[in-house]
């Protein structure tokens, strides 16, 4: 069985999306919101990876994609309150 076709993402957190960030927030860590803003969806965040999701109460997460070290490593520090700037990652995402 062929799984969706994969194509890459390019993200780019900005100091307003590390600003409206909250910390430990799956939904609203500033990874979460740089995400959703590029692709105009709901964006689930856990430490190592990501995915889109549209809320349905059966399969609230259809598909997760892996974040890079440098993002994994921002998570971290935002999620302990430490320093954090505003940078760009490249992931991948699944086409529909």
């Amino acid at each position: 069985m062929k799984g969706r076709p994969i194509s890459p993402l390019r993200v780019e957190v900005t100091a307003q999306n590390i600003l409206d960030g909250k910390p430990n927030d799956r939904h609203r860590c500033p990874i979460a919101l740089a995400i959703a803003q590029r692709l105009s969806c709901h964006v689930l965040v856990d430490a190592d990876r990501y995915s889109l999701t549209d809320y349905r109460p059966l399969n609230p997460c259809p598909f997760w994609r892996g974040l890079p070290l440098k993002a994994r490593e921002f998570i971290n520090r935002f999620d302990n309150h430490l320093p954090v700037a505003p940078f760009t990652f490249q992931t991948q995402k699944s086409n529909s």
